[in-house]
């Protein structure tokens, strides 16, 4: 807690935007929670020679898939992946909208907690660097 006085003392009321925090309380605008689900956006790269690398940015979740887009082959690869990186069983995620494009609106049954979701996006995003 000291610290943070220090740091706050440090910047002075003029540079002073936000409190500085441990953890960011923001949701990104890539997640959307619901009652019982949570939606993500996702920008699904299909046919990359390095699957399972994946970035966030603030508007949605990069994912790269090494299945080409045909046949559902892409989209069933990324339920896979994102089923065994949240540890959610497959029939948990669906494919809300997007099914035939590389932008997708996913759902994640039974997860209410956004802040373990980013926090395994931005951890898996570190380790692919």
């Amino acid at each position: 807690m000291a610290w943070i006085l220090y740091a706050l003392k440090s910047i002075g009321p003029k540079n002073f935007q936000r409190p500085l925090m441990a953890h960011n309380n923001r949701i990104p605008s890539y997640i959307r929670v619901k009652e019982n689900h949570i939606l993500l956006q996702v920008l699904v790269k299909p046919g990359s020679k390095r699957p399972g690398l994946m970035q966030t940015t603030e508007e949605e979740v990069i994912i790269h898939v090494g299945a080409q887009p045909k046949q559902g082959e892409a989209n069933q690869e990324l339920v896979e992946r994102l089923a065994k990186l949240l540890h959610v069983p497959k029939s948990d995620i669906s494919i809300e909208s997007g099914g035939k494009g590389k932008k997708k609106r996913v759902c994640i049954k039974g997860v209410v907690n956004w802040q373990t979701i980013d926090d395994i996006f931005k951890s898996t995003q570190m380790n692919e660097k």
